[in-house]
């Protein structure tokens, strides 16, 4: 009997073709409105594939939020600070999970199990999958696109911690 995990990795592998069928769509789009309507799914099905890879091995309990990181080449740190070390920088669209936040910061898990930080502000969360923010983690992450009082963010926050 093949376990979930496995099911999971069989799934993304039979899965991956259609992300670059997605793209030809991309390339052969005969206007900018079915160009942009191809771009939104064929990003939809690589997130899909991003996710799966999440699925191939057992999910840390204290996952809070499916998240992608927001902005071009933001720093993933060791720790909860501009003086913490870079681990790797994270391309906009990149998957992660959010386990846990401090302060102006997210800790994340890539799919690669790779564990860091990053400033949250260039963090969006998509899914609350855990419980909510305690005390200790600070206020809960923004919605991409929203401020805290829920109406449309007006411009970017002027710190560039990327």
């Amino acid at each position: 009997m093949t376990s979930f995990f496995d099911r999971a990795r069989a799934l993304r592998e039979a899965e991956a073709p259609l992300a670059e069928r997605y793209e030809s769509l991309v390339a052969e789009a005969p206007s900018e409105v079915e160009r942009a309507l191809a771009r939104h799914l064929a990003d939809f099905q690589r997130m899909q594939l991003a996710f799966l890879a999440f699925l191939e091995t057992r999910l840390p309990d204290e996952v809070r939020w499916l998240a992608q990181i927001g902005e071009d080449e933001v720093k993933l740190r060791e720790g909860p600070g501009p003086a913490h070390r870079v681990l790797r920088e994270l391309a906009k669209g990149t998957p992660c999970l959010v386990v846990g936040f401090q302060g102006f910061w997210a800790r994340l898990e890539l799919a690669d199990g790779t564990r860091g930080w990053a400033f949250r502000e260039y963090v969006e969360c998509e899914r609350q999958v855990g419980p909510a923010s305690d005390e200790a983690d600070g206020p809960p992450p923004r919605v991409p696109g929203r401020a805290e009082d829920g109406r449309p963010r007006a411009r970017r926050s002027p710190l560039r911690l990327r």
